[in-house]
């Protein structure tokens, strides 16, 4: 049996029980995945902090959950924010979205469109961010564009509004509703788009789009790449029996 730990970098724990549904569908039968989020009081988030100030509680969970005896563990974010470090720090696999979510699409296709969260036209942070991370994993060669879906996700004052009054669940749904909704509307668009450009593939980079992007692929007749089944397919390959992840030798019988 493989022990998952998937790290939501939500400081609010907003979505863990709709990830945990989400991974419970996807997960093989002898697998067990368990939903945290990073914890600091300093910061009021719904979805990856605006500022880096995360990464000590991020990089804290990570060890927590090495020494708990969990055989890998998913940062919970297409940004793959402290991946390289959080790697480097233990030896249980650790894995993130987007790198998962490259791997699989340039296997089902030769060019990528990323589609990626926005408001209002503008990005929380750059397309440098994914950029950098595809040269360090060496996809850039496969990326045909990155196209920015515009949701209306609350602002950062109506997010802290809500949390000092206790109204989590109804801040998560506001979150998540405004993902289902750009699903056939504006990010049906930027992913015709794509692929009017010339990708031959699409990879919805954020998991919070994960499990609703079956209708793009059914409209468009081009796969779609789900980022919460891609790192978890790969986390759980990663930790699957007979492994040599991080310095772990396979074991044999005597």
């Amino acid at each position: 049996m493989a022990r998952i730990l998937y790290v939501d970098m939500s400081t609010l724990g907003l979505h863990d029980a709709h990830f945990r549904a989400l991974l419970d569908q996807c997960k093989d039968a002898s697998s067990q995945v368990e939903v945290v989020h990073i914890q600091d009081d300093e910061l009021v988030s719904a979805t990856l902090p605006a500022e880096p100030y995360y990464y000590r509680s991020l990089f804290k969970t990570i060890k927590w959950g090495e020494d708990q005896g969990y055989d890998a563990a998913i940062i919970g974010c297409c940004a793959d924010p402290g991946l390289k470090e959080a790697r480097n720090m233990t030896r249980m696999p650790v894995v993130g979205p987007f790198m998962a979510g490259m791997h699989l699409a340039t296997m089902l296709g030769r060019r990528v469109g990323v589609l990626c969260p926005a408001k209002n036209g503008k990005r929380q942070r750059p397309f440098s961010w994914h950029e950098d991370n595809l040269l360090g994993y060496g996809f850039q060669a496969h990326l045909a564009k990155f196209r920015a879906v515009n949701l209306d996700r609350p602002d950062q004052a109506v997010i802290e509004r809500l949390a000092a009054e206790g109204r989590l669940a109804e801040l998560g749904d506001l979150v998540l509703s405004a993902h289902r909704r750009s699903i056939m509307g504006e990010a049906l668009a930027q992913a015709r788009s794509a692929v009017a450009e010339g990708a031959d593939v699409l990879f919805f980079a954020c998991t919070l789009w994960g499990g609703m992007v079956d209708p793009i692929a059914a409209e468009l007749g081009v796969p779609v790449v789900d980022p919460i089944f891609a790192v978890l397919k790969l986390a759980e390959i990663m930790a699957g029996p007979g492994r040599v992840a991080r310095g772990r030798p396979v074991q044999t019988s005597k």
